[in-house]
């Protein structure tokens, strides 16, 4: 562990496609967890050679311990030599941590349907009481895998019904402390049942509110939530949804929904109910400053019009709702459109790229399952998402590849509440507070005298603790290339750029040098960043065998 960190000789993903800014290597400073400052890497590598982008990575990137006349005390050093591009780290918005890696556990799958996957899965769960061991072995490899690629920060959902009752959480809430110094774990406790036993409109809610109740009480826990689509009725879809938002807003805990799960074009779309009622909470002032709705799938909004996407943007640009969408292909793919002929099969997923560039909304992307009923395939990467979503949306331009970038790092962590809220920062942006420097006009930021500041939420303190955070940076207007003119960014301070002030949570691809090509095709080795100190390192080793050349015979 050190108290500074220096990150020698990367690219940055820069917003601008200027090859002067592109081009270029730049050092970061990491000091007290947070970038201190950015600068143009000297031409000869502040004495470790001169290097071009062109320069062969080696096996691993260098990482020791150096003392810097400026700084004039010891930092750590981790120099790309030239080679790698470092991103913002990355966030699962939407993951299952009590259900990842239970395929060989369940029944075998015959149909691969929604129905077959809850089923076969609810007979599984009944073990997880009994079985606490394997319940935290297998979390604790899925957030394992996760820091590897690059991931500092996730929601892990857990689920809490009659089945289970409080042995997700408990584990979930043990991994979360056992993981605390490598990456932050957001607890949601989530309820995948019914709350509602029977159809009878005068039904009051069951067992799994009542565990749902107890279990958004339990410290360390900070987002509720739910699946509305499983109740019995449309009735009851909304009274759930009533009693989420009533929950998370009595325990000033984040909501979360998994919503409109259907591609049916006559399916009721439920999502406008939750603004609906998260208006009349904000109006009664009964909803937090930091508190948000996170709604994910929402496939049933694949079907809207431009009437109903430019109501969704009132809600969520315009009005400022604090509402975020997190699409989850590899499970959305996997699971609708099942009753198409095979030939008319939907996509079924929210379009990312498209969202963001024709209605400016940031929508995360997300795993959500590994090596379960609901997804079987795929790996725990984030990362993977996006040359998937390339093929899927049809979207390969450098404008595209940057909304997949970032639908899976600085989305994500806006998704979930790690990022404050639009209007949060704009009261800031009033107060006189002037934006840090990018490297777009000086050659070097600081942070030393007057560090901007404001309340930064964090995943180690729930929404109602209102943690306050000391360098956070403020509000500064970029050049965003996934929104586009006619709709303005409803979030133009974000940007994937190391800002001053800001977390020193990167992830390093050590095999790619834009933000093309890290979309398109990833770097399997990679270096894990969080608050400045490295945390994990993934790296590819091969081996081929030797091909020998074929001896000549020589001609007479």
């Amino acid at each position: 562990d050190h108290s500074s960190l220096v990150i020698r000789n990367v690219h940055l993903p820069f917003d601008s496609d200027d090859p002067t800014l592109a081009d270029p290597l730049y050092n970061v400073y990491c000091v007290g967890g947070r970038v201190d400052r950015v600068e143009l890497a000297s031409a000869n590598g502040n004495g470790h050679g001169s290097l071009s982008r062109h320069s062969t990575p080696p096996h691993h990137p260098e990482y020791h311990q150096h003392q810097h006349q400026r700084d004039r005390q010891p930092h750590a050093e981790l120099d790309a030599q030239g080679r790698g591009i470092l991103l913002p780290a990355l966030c699962h918005a939407h993951i299952h941590l009590d259900k990842c890696f239970l395929l060989d556990q369940c029944d075998e799958l015959v149909t691969g349907n929604f129905s077959e996957a809850l089923r076969v899965t609810t007979k599984a769960k009944s073990a997880f009481p009994h079985n606490p061991d394997d319940l935290y072995d297998r979390g604790r490899k899925l957030i394992t895998q996760s820091v590897e690629c690059g991931v500092t920060m996730m929601r892990a959902h857990v689920e809490v019904d009659e089945v289970v009752h409080l042995a997700c959480l408990d584990a979930g809430l043990r991994l979360r402390k056992h993981f605390k110094d490598v990456c932050d774990v957001q607890i949601a406790a989530f309820a995948q049942d019914p709350l509602f036993a029977s159809t009878s409109l005068d039904d009051r809610p069951g067992l799994n509110l009542v565990l749902l109740q107890s279990a958004a009480r339990r410290p360390g826990v900070e987002a509720v939530g739910s699946a509305p689509y499983v109740e019995h009725t449309l009735a009851h879809a909304k009274r759930n949804i009533e009693h989420i938002l009533d929950l998370a807003s009595d325990a000033g805990l984040h909501a979360d929904f998994h919503l409109d799960y259907n591609l049916e074009p006559g399916a009721e779309p439920l999502i406008w109910h939750v603004l609906d009622q998260l208006r009349a909470h904000i109006a009664h002032g009964r909803w937090g400053a930091q508190q948000r709705v996170c709604v994910g799938h929402a496939t049933r909004l694949t079907l809207f019009g431009a009437e109903e996407w430019a109501r969704v943007r009132a809600a969520v640009v315009d009005e400022r709702l604090p509402v975020s969408f997190v699409a989850l292909p590899p499970s959305d793919l996997y699971m609708m459109g099942r009753g198409a002929e095979w030939r008319f099969a939907p996509r079924g997923t929210l379009n990312v790229p498209r969202l963001a560039d024709e209605w400016g909304l940031r929508v995360a992307m997300a795993v959500n399952n590994v090596e379960n009923a609901f997804t079987p395939q795929g790996p725990v990467d984030p990362l993977s998402l996006c040359p998937l979503g390339v093929a899927v949306f049809q979207a390969g331009t450098k404008k595209d590849c940057r909304a997949l970038l970032e639908s899976v790092t600085l989305n994500a962590r806006l998704a979930i509440g790690a990022i404050p809220h639009a209007h949060k920062l704009a009261s800031l942006s009033s107060s006189g507070r002037t934006s840090p420097h990018s490297p777009h006009s000086s050659h070097t930021h600081s942070t030393h005298s007057h560090p901007p500041s404001h309340s930064s939420h964090s995943s180690h303190s729930p929404p109602h603790s209102h943690h306050s955070s000391s360098h956070s940076p403020s509000p500064h207007p970029s050049t965003s290339s996934s929104a586009s003119s006619a709709h303005p960014h409803p979030y133009p301070y974000l940007s994937m750029t190391p800002t001053p002030g800001t977390p020193a949570d990167f992830v390093l691809l050590h095999e790619n040098d834009s933000v093309h090509g890290a979309a398109l095709n990833p770097s399997f080795s990679r270096t894990t960043i969080r608050h400045g100190v490295v945390v994990a390192r993934r790296v590819a080793q091969t081996w081929v065998l030797p091909v020998r050349t074929p001896t000549r015979t020589p001609t007479r």
